[in-house]
């Protein structure tokens, strides 16, 4: 479906989302087009382990029937904040520029891990 999508998207795939899509309701409506196809799909549908229907209904992106959209924008919110506001603040954190996102949590499930497995634990 993303493929699709994108191949559609022709010479509009450079251009701003929000110019292609005016009723965009995420934080990413500045992106390229393409671009924003490729979050959404590696992103939000690999990071969770879903495809584009889980959250749209095909061929009517805009439409607002699944409750999983504005999950996924309260949540990408929340990676924004601890991202931005809570990480920083954690004195002696390794490394440059830490950063969490959908996968740290969810790891390729709609539900995220609150647990290890067998295989995680030590």
């Amino acid at each position: 479906m993303a493929k699709a999508l994108l191949d559609s998207l022709g010479s509009k795939a450079s251009m701003r989302a929000d110019s292609v899509w005016p009723d965009l309701k995420t934080n990413l409506k500045n992106f390229p087009a393409g671009r924003l196809i490729a979050v959404m799909n590696q992103g939000y549908g690999r990071s969770l382990g879903v495809t584009c229907n889980f959250c749209h209904v095909p061929n009517h992106y805009d439409r607002e029937d699944s409750t999983w959209k504005q999950v996924a924008r309260d949540m990408s919110a929340m990676a924004a904040r601890i991202n931005q506001e809570l990480l920083p603040a954690v004195p002696n954190l390794k490394g440059p520029n830490p950063v969490v996102n959908c996968t740290t949590c969810h790891r390729g499930q709609v539900k995220p891990a609150t647990n290890l497995d067998e295989a995680g634990a030590k």
